[in-house]
């Protein structure tokens, strides 16, 4: 099975910046080399967003990353979940993703356009 993070620039936290290579130890850690584990920086590296990765940039920008794929499922965006929800989300029998419908609920939950601005 194939596990994808998609950085840009790095795994950012409130504090701090971390690199990918540290993102990749970390996850490597938390898997036990059970994955196949690539940790991609948009940044630096060639990627090509997907149908669902491309609307979640428009609408929220540099913010959508993370981008987390589980057999080229996108499971979540935005956010990087803790060790135990990440091993949970692995462990599950069938992998559920995220729909675009949910990623344009979400900006318009937000007050968000397509072009990346706020409803007036």
């Amino acid at each position: 099975m194939k596990l994808c993070v998609v950085l840009n620039g790095g795994l950012q936290s409130c504090c701090s910046v971390y690199p990918p290579e540290l993102v990749k130890e970390i996850v490597g850690d938390w898997t036990e080399g059970m994955w196949n584990l690539e940790v991609i920086d948009a940044k630096s590296e060639e990627w090509k967003a997907d149908k669902l990765a491309s609307p979640a940039i428009k609408y929220f920008g540099e913010y959508a990353y993370p981008f987390i794929y589980i057999d080229d499922i996108l499971i979540t965006i935005g956010h990087f979940p803790s060790s135990s929800k990440f091993i949970a989300f692995l462990l599950q029998d069938e992998i559920k993703g995220i729909s675009k419908d949910e990623i344009e609920e979400l900006a318009s939950s937000y007050g968000f356009t397509i072009d990346n601005k706020t409803k007036d």
